[in-house]
Parts: structure tokens; C-alpha cells; sequence
């Protein structure tokens, strides 16, 4: 695995996150990217913050994807995407040098990305391994507080990973201690564990356990590449979907080119031939429904599979958004529906049930043609709505006059009055 560190004014801090831990995801100025800017996918990224007193280590992040933006401010810079279940913020304090985390041995690199040699990659390990505590007591109940709450859907690994990515997101490794017992349990995973004890306590089983002390980012093995797999070639010939599921923040929506991703895990991009997300109007559109589905006090997720996923009440609504011309608008909705039925078995494998489709494709303006649409894909038991730029909410995207945003509160209720 290739590792670089980063350096940071301090001042800057702040913007790395915001009352919260580790982030996920980084611009990174096109200026500091280095020549290959495809080596940073599936690499190690030290964050250290350079202050008057010296330098000190913010975190650790896994790079899992690279792309360019296509717009916006940091048109031209770099977005990397992180796996929050393998990366870490160290402190909650920032813009000074924090002393437990100090890296007096990173002074002679300039502020900018750099490549780490084993040296120093050994030396940024050590300075974390030292601020790892132990504690016999349980954590407080106004930190049980700040947690989200994710589904947990999938095997043990799966969860576990979700809950390492949750609690890593909230929290710092300062705040957080190994259990001292009998059974070790690291930081991340020891909070995960007795979250879930308190709110899952079925769930929480030495299997279980020693799933999140696996997927812990303070351990080892996160920084391994896994072993060549003998069927990897065969395996990437059945589409595979992400099923990560994380909060879309509007802000963040922006036309982004694919460059790499982490070699040692599944290409998603490929298998779905995301080329969509590389279009400005394809973002316009998500940021628009997003901030609307926000505004009425939804919460709407995202993967890198999935464009947008609602969990209302007992049932589940999946989304695919297409852009759309007179000449494709076809061809762009049995891609859709093929994609909605992948995302639909996946999640249903994970334990997801009572699971709704909804394709969102931009109006082509034809009336007869979007009553075929509406019609053929209804037969699959695919909601239709047609996103017209031009109309104001909520009449931006419905079918037949219907807002999307009434749909979802009526299925929503036959939902729960189902059950």
C-alpha cells in the first residue's frame, strides 16, 4: 500500500471537519496532486497540521476514490473519497499543536502532499499505537447521545464496517478508549460494541465482536492488501452494488469526473457504468431533489452505487436519476430499470425488505411518450417521475400532476398501516 502525507496550515483545520470526526471526503488542490494522481486510490493519506509550535497529526484517512470536479469552486482540484470505516480524526482540538499527537520528524517536509517512505509511515503509525488508552469503565451516556443511528443490514462483517464508518465519523480516537477486560476490544469498535449493546443487544455477539475489533482503524490489518483473489475475474462479471449507505450533504454535489479507484476492492463505476455522475445536469438534478427532500424534513442517503435511498417508516425507496433527450429517453429508462433491479436484489440479500423503485428521468416535454414510459415501466412495478427544470416546486418532479413528495407520504402510510 502506498502512503503520502499531507501538510496542512493549521489555520485550515476547520475546514477539514466540522464538530464531528473524520470526513468523508477532501479536495485536494490540482497544484499538490502528484503525477499520478490515480496512485492515491487505495493509499494511506497521513494529515498533519503545521502550526508556530510545530507540527501535529490530525489523521489517518484510506483514499477509496479519486475523481476531478467538473464544476463549481474547485473546479479542476481533486475530490478523494474516503472509507470511513478505516480512517480516523486524532483530536478534537484544533489550529494548535496538539502535544500527544506532535510529529516533530514531519518539519522537514514543505506544506503540500508528499510520498511517505516506510520510515515515516512507521513513525506516523507509532505516534497513534501511543495515544491508544485502555479503560475498565463504560462510556457515558451524553456520547451515546451524539451517535447516529444506521440500519444494520447485511453479515456480521458488513455491520460492523457500518458501525466502525459511524462511529469514526463522530467521534475522535481522544475521545474514545479500548476495553481494559478480559476480551480487548480497540476504541472505535469498543464504542460501537456498547452501542450496540444498549440499543441492539441481540446483535451484540462475540461474533459480532470480533468483527468490529477486525474492522477497527487503530488495528493493523485495514492497512493490508487483501490476497489476490483466484476468482476475482469471474466475480467482477456479476454487477456488484454498494450498499454503504451515508447522509447526502447538497453542498456537495458537483459534476465530478471518474479517475481511480481503490484497485483492491470492487470497481462500481465499471460495473455500472456510472458515466452520469460525470454530468453537470445529472448533479443539478440530485442537488435540486435532495435539498427539496431535506426542506421537508427527509433524509435522504447515497452510495456509490445508489443515487438516492429514503427509509420512511417500514419501507425502503430506491432511486435512479436519468438525464434524458427525445432520442435516448428509451434507452435511459431500461438502464435505469435494470440498475433499480440490481440495487433492489442487493439490498434485499442484506436483510432490506418491503423495498420500493422509483426512476427519475428528466421530461422530454412529449406527453404520449411519457404516458408509455409511465406505462411499460409500470408493469415492473417501477414508479415514473418525469424532472422538469422549468416548473417550481413541488411540480418539479411528478407524474401525472402528482408531486413525488405527496407519493412518498401516501406510500409511506400504506406502509405502516399495512403492517
Amino acid at each position: 500500500m502506498m502512503s503520502y502525507v499531507w501538510i496542512i496550515d493549521s489555520s485550515l483545520a476547520p475546514h477539514l471537519r466540522g464538530t464531528t470526526g473524520i470526513s468523508p471526503s477532501y479536495v485536494i488542490p490540482r497544484a499538490l496532486v502528484p503525477e499520478k494522481p490515480e496512485d492515491l486510490a487505495g493509499a494511506r493519506l497521513w494529515i498533519v497540521l503545521r502550526a508556530a509550535r510545530g507540527d501535529s497529526l490530525f489523521g489517518k484517512v484510506y483514499v477509496d476514490l479519486v475523481e476531478i470536479f467538473e464544476d463549481g469552486m474547485n473546479a479542476g482540484d481533486f475530490c478523494l473519497t474516503v472509507d470511513l470505516s478505516k480512517s480516523l480524526a486524532c483530536s478534537r482540538k484544533l489550529n494548535i499543536p496538539v502535544h500527544s499527537f506532535k510529529t516533530p520528524f514531519t518539519g522537514g517536509f514543505k506544506e503540500g502532499l508528499h510520498k511517505a517512505e516506510e520510515e515515516i509511515d512507521e513513525r506516523l503509525t507509532e505516534v497513534l499505537e501511543r495515544n491508544l488508552t485502555v479503560r475498565l469503565q463504560g462510556f457515558p451516556n451524553k456520547l451515546f447521545n451524539k451517535a447516529k443511528v444506521f440500519p444494520l443490514k447485511g453479515d456480521a462483517s458488513c455491520k460492523a464496517h457500518a458501525l466502525i464508518a459511524a462511529t469514526t465519523a463522530t467521534f475522535c480516537l481522544d475521545e474514545l478508549w479500548g476495553s481494559g477486560s478480559k476480551t480487548r476490544i480497540p476504541p472505535f469498535a469498543n464504542f460501537a460494541y456498547q452501542w450496540l449493546t444498549k440499543h441492539h443487544d441481540n446483535e451484540a455477539t462475540p461474533e459480532m465482536r470480533k468483527a468490529l475489533s477486525d474492522a477497527d482503524p487503530t488495528t493493523n490489518h485495514a492497512n493490508k492488501k487483501p490476497a489476490a483473489n483466484k476468482n476475482h475475474r469471474e466475480k467482477r462479471a456479476v454487477p456488484v452494488v454498494d450498499i454503504k449507505l451515508l447522509p447526502i450533504a447538497p453542498e456537495r454535489i458537483f459534476a465530478r469526473r471518474f479517475v481511480a479507484k481503490d484497485p483492491t476492492g470492487i470497481d462500481y463505476a465499471e460495473a455500472f457504468e456510472k458515466t452520469e455522475h460525470a454530468e453537470k445536469r445529472h448533479q443539478d438534478m440530485l442537488r435540486e431533489i435532495v435539498s427539496r427532500l431535506l426542506s421537508i424534513g427527509l433524509s435522504p442517503l447515497q452510495s456509490s452505487s445508489i443515487d438516492l435511498f429514503l427509509q420512511l417508516r417500514e419501507k425502503n425507496f430506491i432511486f435512479e436519476l436519468k438525464t434524458a433527450t427525445l432520442d435516448n429517453l428509451t434507452s435511459q429508462c431500461a438502464k435505469g430499470l435494470f440498475q433499480l433491479a440490481c440495487y433492489e436484489e442487493a439490498l434485499k440479500s442484506n436483510g432490506y425488505k418491503n423495498t420500493c423503485r422509483v426512476l427519475v428521468v428528466e421530461s422530454t416535454g412529449q406527453l404520449k411518450l411519457n404516458s408509455y414510459i409511465l406505462k411499460v415501466l409500470g408493469s415492473f412495478d417501477v414508479y415514473v417521475f418525469f424532472y422538469n427544470s422549468e416548473k417550481t416546486w413541488p411540480q418539479k418532479v411528478s407524474r401525472d400532476e402528482d408531486p413525488l413528495e405527496n407519493f412518498l407520504c401516501f406510500e409511506s402510510m400504506t406502509s405502516l398501516k399495512s403492517h
